[in-house]
């Protein structure tokens, strides 16, 4: 084997290994950091979308256990807590995934939070229309681009 033959082994092999480190989005060519929390992801996934039926609750009872401003804060929730804190890096933090996530999550509980508002005011009609359109649009979008996010984390 000659050695520009040597070389270009030797490149393609660490290209090979920081493949699987990086992943390389193809459409801009942006380094992409999948360094996700699979098992995070899997349980906010879970436990956003049993907040519907939280909420059902809450028109339908016009209470709620949790202060509105903690359903309205999106770092209250254990995902919100991780998604700020600091198991994810600095890198994890730059990417699109986690911009989309964390954007997505804050306009998930600021609508629980008008949902919730509106139910404990008394105006269930309205909390109820509001949990049907916009409250099911942005955690159906939330859910989305977590499951994006969990699939480039494997």
């Amino acid at each position: 084997m000659g050695e520009s033959t040597r070389a270009s082994v030797q490149v393609s092999d660490a290209f090979a290994w920081i493949s699987n480190i990086w992943n390389f989005d193809q459409q801009d060519n942006e380094r992409v950091v999948v360094m996700a929390s699979i098992e995070e992801l899997d349980k906010a996934i879970g436990a956003h979308g049993m907040w519907k039926v939280h909420l059902k609750t809450v028109i339908s009872t016009g209470k709620t256990d949790a202060p509105l401003a903690t359903i309205r804060a999106d770092n209250e929730c254990a995902f919100g807590k991780w998604l700020y804190g600091q198991t994810l890096t600095a890198l994890d933090k730059a990417t699109a995934e986690y911009r989309t996530v964390r954007d997505l999550h804050a306009q998930f509980h600021k609508a629980a939070g008008r949902v919730a508002e509106l139910a404990t005011s008394g105006n269930k009609d309205g909390a109820e229309k509001l949990l049907a359109d916009e409250f099911t649009a942005v955690s159906l979008k939330l859910t989305t681009a977590m499951i994006a996010w969990k699939k480039l984390s494997k």
